[in-house]
């Protein structure tokens, strides 16, 4: 399936993989190439970095999603109608909105946000964090106000912690120790039982931490009661939503072998967790400076062709030109070789990618439009 097919015919694509091989200008460039088809477009980015919202001529990311500027667009030479939004997630932000909508009430709400440990407490339960991030991405796929959405996520390790999230925090909330912190709504021996140990634990922890903490401790997930049965629903919709058929995986890798390394090791887990590589994009491929045809000899009489007429200052200067040319032609073959061969190799371990992509090493940093767009004639090529 061809990025064309991809953005016609998806509602998500995931782009992921190591830090520093361009996932997050990879995002941005599907994301334009989405919008400037017609697409109603959302590029979502988790990591702060200022670059996604440099390259799309915005001054700030927050959680908010904010259209790209219709005159960034013109200035560009785009369609200034396009509709082309970002956001990064606000993994705070969208707790609390989280907790607002699952809330039974507005009572239960406003416990859970003004307790004392909230913040605190939240951020050290496993998943959390990337938990509430999914479920933000969720949020916005089931509100479907955009025909895609375009995630840019953490780097490899982070971003496998992102996709286990779901899972993660569900087997929490059902074996952890919040067991200890609800009290049973059942009377009997069993119930009894329960109080006797929470009692024990209550008491260990009020030696070990004090009994403020104790009781802050108890009032959060006590407030929290009823609510379990929401996180657990939502864990699994978010992961369904992952291997949803209208869903893409993305995998941008470079060409260095660390990379490629991780690639694999990335391509292998997504593939264990039951999700589908469609497509991966090498970064930083290959020069573009190519050398197969070009005659040096023929270059250097065609620079030296009137030498009688050129001073002997001039000469020499041609003759430095020609030898530097010939030096630095011969080390972007080698380096050229070095990466195709990196690449061959990684075709042979990613068996179940349906496509490799190569974008080459551009003179200048993609940082605007136009280096997206650049991106995008390799991308899109086909």
């Amino acid at each position: 399936m061809s990025f064309n097919s991809i953005i016609k015919n998806k509602q998500l694509v995931v782009c992921c993989g190591s830090g520093g091989v361009g996932k997050t200008t990879t995002s941005a460039a599907i994301a334009l190439k989405a919008a400037a088809s017609g697409k109603k477009t959302l590029v979502i980015t988790i990591d702060p970095a200022k670059r996604l919202a440099q390259s799309l001529g915005l001054s700030q990311l927050d959680n908010e999603e904010r259209m790209v500027p219709r005159e960034h667009l013109k200035q560009s030479g785009l369609d200034p109608n396009m509709q082309l939004y970002a956001t990064m997630l606000d993994t705070a932000a969208s707790l609390d909105s989280l907790i607002k909508r699952i809330s039974a009430n507005e009572e239960q709400a406003r416990q859970i946000l003004n307790n004392k440990i909230y913040r605190q407490f939240t951020n050290a339960i496993a998943g959390s964090q990337e938990y509430v991030a999914m479920e933000r991405l969720f949020e916005l796929m089931n509100n479907k106000n955009y025909d895609l959405i375009v995630l840019d996520t953490p780097p490899t390790k982070n971003a496998l912690d992102f996709l286990n999230a779901p899972n993660r925090l569900a087997s929490f909330l059902d074996d952890g120790i919040v067991k200890w912190f609800v009290k049973p709504q059942s009377r009997g021996l069993k119930a009894r039982l329960f109080q006797k140990g929470g009692e024990v634990v209550f008491k260990l922890l009020g030696l070990l931490a004090g009994r403020t903490f104790v009781q802050n401790l108890m009032e959060f997930f006590q407030a929290f009661n009823g609510l379990y049965g929401g996180f657990k629903d939502r864990a699994e919709k978010v992961s369904s939503l992952l291997r949803n058929d209208k869903t893409v995986f993305v995998l941008v890798t470079s060409a260095e072998r660390n990379a490629l390394t991780e690639a694999v090791f990335f391509h292998d887990k997504l593939i264990s967790n039951g999700i589908p590589l469609q497509s991966v994009i090498v970064n930083r491929a290959f020069s573009p400076f190519e050398t197969k045809g070009l005659d040096l000899v023929m270059l250097k009489d065609l620079l030296t062709k009137n030498v009688s007429k050129i001073s002997k200052r001039k000469t020499d200067e041609i003759k430095k030109f020609t030898e530097k040319l010939l030096q630095i032609t011969s080390l972007t073959d080698k380096l050229n070789n070095i990466a195709f061969d990196n690449i061959e190799r990684l075709k042979k371990n990613l068996q179940s990618a349906n496509q490799i992509l190569c974008i080459p090493i551009f003179a200048e940093e993609i940082h605007d439009m136009n280096g997206l767009m650049k991106m995008n004639r390799y991308l899109f090529a086909r």
